[in-house]
């Protein structure tokens, strides 16, 4: 990656870092979550994540891993 991506990918996840919290705190766990997948950093989602939130981004993101698995067979089908 060269300088300028680098500055606009932190640019990015410093966005995303200040949307996220607000996500989990308004019920939008699924918006959080695809958001952090979208921009590869699924890993900050630790720390935004209470009691509360748990069984839902779990439940959520159980079921991505079905879609996307779903997704992948399909293309190898075709």
């Amino acid at each position: 990656m060269s300088g300028d991506d680098e500055e606009l990918r932190a640019k990015l996840v410093g966005l995303a870092c200040q949307i996220v919290p607000y996500n989990m705190a308004h019920n939008a766990e699924a918006e959080a979550c695809d958001l952090l997948m979208e921009i590869e950093r699924l890993d900050l989602l630790e720390q935004y994540v209470d009691e509360s939130a748990y069984p839902r981004v779990c439940l959520y993101l159980t079921r991505q891993v079905i879609i996307f698995r779903h997704s992948i067979s399909l293309k190898l089908t075709y």
